[in-house]
């Protein structure tokens, strides 16, 4: 089905590219943010980008700048 939807747009996705392709699991990066554990992507993605800003924000007083959640 994938390959068909592939096809009629004019793509070249066939099953011989999924027998061929191999996933690989690389280790998560992680940070804690005031007492949680977030787990991101590691290099190349953005997950290391949004664990440098939480470490950055972590340092401020967000609830005092009435950014607090609504609840």
């Amino acid at each position: 089905m994938i390959c068909k939807s592939v096809t009629a747009a004019g793509g070249v996705l066939d099953m011989d590219d999924f027998r061929s392709h191999r996933s690989t699991f690389d280790e998560p990066i992680k940070t804690d943010y005031k007492g949680h554990v977030v787990w991101e992507i590691p290099p190349s993605g953005q997950g290391i980008t949004a664990l440098m800003a939480l470490n950055i924000l972590e340092s401020y007083d967000l609830k005092s700048k009435c950014f607090s959640p609504r609840t």
